[in-house]
């Protein structure tokens, strides 16, 4: 049933929620590695297993394809990030990324998300409420952020979603 990935590394210095999505993902995927930016060389030779990175984590001036293949780490990544505008995530999908997880999305949402890619070997984007792809989030204050334009707080469903990556 797992056999796409055995392993999720997360890359990020802003753990917070780290307990909550752990104890979601547990339940759904067999193993469950998690490691700080300190221990990112612990990626060094990993083959068959999920990352789940900050860009803002990786090595200066190097985008995460030419800092995972330095590491001689052959993995497939998930961008986890504050929101990002477009463009950005559409050239880090052109080098290889295989989801985009804002933050801000929901946590029940973020770890089915999550499993969705690791199991399934297919791209993820989130969706907002009339189910597009949303890639830009704005994190300012309103008053119901579950109206918010763009604010993923709950999926549905999870939808695998064509990626033209020709752009």
């Amino acid at each position: 049933m797992y056999d796409a990935f055995v392993q999720l590394y997360i890359l990020d210095t802003e753990g917070f929620f780290y307990p909550r999505l752990t104890e979601k993902l547990v339940t759904i995927l067999p193993v469950l590695v998690v490691k700080s930016v300190e221990t990112i060389e612990a990626l060094k030779n990993v083959n068959d297993a999920f990352g789940l990175i900050n860009p803002a984590c990786m090595m200066p001036g190097k985008s995460i394809a030419q800092s995972l293949t330095e590491m001689n780490a052959h993995i497939s990544y998930g961008i986890l990030s504050d929101p990002l505008p477009f463009e950005w995530v559409q050239r880090m999908f052109k080098e290889g990324a295989s989801g985009y997880f804002p933050k801000n999305m929901d946590i029940d949402a973020l770890a089915q998300a999550i499993s969705f890619t690791m199991t399934t070997n297919q791209y993820f984007l989130p969706i907002d409420r009339e189910g597009k792809p949303s890639y830009y989030m704005q994190r300012v204050g309103v008053e119901d952020v579950a109206k918010q334009e763009g604010f993923i707080y709950q999926l549905q469903t999870i939808q695998a979603i064509e990626f033209d990556l020709s752009k």
